[in-house]
């Protein structure tokens, strides 16, 4: 049998202070269980709710790279037309550019063309009246020249 004193600390009153009351046998422990299984049940909805959003948050998440994955391959593969397109259009331009280039070119050389054939022409005609001249008249060609 246990002491008188812990015989005794295990009833207290039920009420206030006051009239005497009839007193029931305290359990200690089980009222520290009572007292902390709201709160050990609070915590326990706690952990199972963190655990539910840690979830979603990580199913959102492989959503969100997923998505972001497609729209990036998607932009590459627009930015790669893009790409190709504009490398063909400056060809083009290039090529157009080069052509008229080609074609100033072209008209440049035409145009020396003919100013030599013209300058030729002209001393070809002098040559030729020279070369008459001498023939149709040796004597004065070396009396010209003072050459035997």
């Amino acid at each position: 049998m246990p002491p008188l004193g812990e015989l005794l600390r295990r009833f207290r009153f039920l009420g206030v202070p006051g009239a005497p009351a009839a007193a029931v046998p305290a359990d200690r422990r089980a009222l520290r269980a009572a007292e902390v299984s709201h709160v050990l049940a609070a915590v326990r909805d706690a952990e199972e709710d963190s655990a539910a959003i840690v979830a979603r948050a990580e199913h959102d998440a492989r959503d969100r790279l997923d998505r972001a994955g497609r729209r990036a391959r998607s932009i590459l593969a627009r930015a790669e037309v893009a790409a190709d397109a504009a490398r063909a259009e400056a060809t083009d331009a290039r090529l157009a550019q080069a052509h008229q280039e080609s074609l100033h070119i072209l008209a440049d050389a035409r145009r020396e063309v003919g100013r030599l054939e013209h300058a030729n022409a002209a001393r070809l005609d002098d040559a030729v009246e020279a070369v008459v001249d001498r023939v149709l008249h040796p004597d004065a060609a070396t009396a010209a020249t003072g050459s035997p």
